[in-house]
């Protein structure tokens, strides 16, 4: 055989640079590895931001309610003297102006009549047990405004009787004002 014939029948060889690529996929460019300790560390003080914002929102807020607690208290107070006084007219004044369009003087006065005035006879003291201030908006005139403070707490009467309230407050023109109060006294101060 020629060397032309023996070149046809033999098979062809691949070259040792084509071999290699078939055996060996070429490299792939590394990803580049993540820093989890500075990804940890961003989380951390995330997460501490926030605590300490949230925090001093809390801070804020209870410094307010803490603010607000004896001004609230001595309107309350006012309300119930006058009212033992029986009178109406300094404790209508109490009420703030939606309030007033809402009851009358006749309305506060007939708190003062018959077995009612059992809720003002004997006072002498109250004590705002939880306070709760908010900024409120509503498209009812007729309900509490701006700044609202949500409160209830006990009362003290002669010969040891007890009673509780619950009363809602608008602050106008940076003075708090009466919007709804609501008393109960105990079964055995009742006539």
């Amino acid at each position: 055989m020629d060397n032309q014939e023996q070149l046809a029948n033999e098979e062809p060889q691949p070259s040792d640079s084509s071999y290699e690529v078939f055996t060996n996929p070429p490299a792939q460019p590394e990803k580049p590895k993540r820093n989890l300790k500075l990804i940890f560390g961003i989380a951390v003080v995330a997460v501490c931001a926030c605590l300490t914002i949230g925090g001093a929102i809390v801070a804020l807020g209870l410094n307010k309610v803490s603010e607000e607690k004896a001004p609230v208290e001595a309107v309350l107070d006012d309300f119930m003297r006058d009212m033992l006084a029986e009178d109406v007219d300094a404790a209508l004044e109490l009420f703030s102006p939606r309030a007033q369009r809402q009851f009358s003087k006749t309305d506060l006065a007939a708190l003062l009549a018959g077995n009612n005035y059992v809720l003002f006879e004997g006072y002498q003291s109250l004590t705002v047990g939880r306070l709760n201030i908010k900024a409120v908006a509503n498209t009812d005139p007729d309900v509490a405004q701006g700044t609202v403070a949500e409160v209830t707490g006990t009362i003290a009467y002669e010969n040891d009787f007890s009673g509780r309230f619950v009363a809602t407050l608008e602050k106008v023109d940076g003075e708090w004002f009466l919007f709804f109060i609501n008393i109960t006294v105990p079964p055995d101060k009742l006539p």
